[in-house]
């Protein structure tokens, strides 16, 4: 009888909608590493050494490594909760980060493909200037 009460809990609780996007992840192509195409000084404000930013997008997180424009004040190396909403083309749409405990502002992006032979996959940051990076692995 017990059993039966918890069917029935479970059948009045549960309005037999399923969304998908209650839980927030980042969009499966922009999954993998992505390395910065210029270079810029790091650590920032430094003059003596210039190196390219990364990007290690996962499932739900997102680690930033090095100098990223468009992601200054951000914790670097270490995974930060993330989720992408692409808008209706599926190329571009807003990148959403949780930092020190808030979800902050989110990047709008562009994600494209090189004309080179073989094509690459890009990722272009858009704002102020652009910043763009590569996929540099899956």
């Amino acid at each position: 009888m017990p059993a039966l009460a918890l069917i029935v809990f479970a059948a009045v609780s549960c309005d037999g909608t399923y969304n998908p996007n209650d839980y927030k992840r980042v969009d499966y192509g922009m999954r993998g590493a992505w390395e910065c195409m210029e270079e810029a000084f790091w650590p920032e404000g430094q003059k003596w050494k210039k190196e390219k930013g990364t990007l290690v997008l996962d499932y739900d997180t997102i680690t930033i490594n090095g100098p990223v424009a468009h992601l200054k004040g951000f914790t670097r190396s270490i995974a930060l909760e993330a989720y992408t909403e692409d808008a209706e083309d599926g190329e571009t749409g807003l990148l959403y980060i949780k930092d020190k405990g808030t979800v902050q502002s989110p990047v709008s992006y562009r994600r494209w493909q090189s004309a080179d032979k073989p094509k690459i996959e890009m990722l272009t940051f858009i704002g102020d200037a652009d910043e763009t990076f590569k996929k540099i692995a899956e």
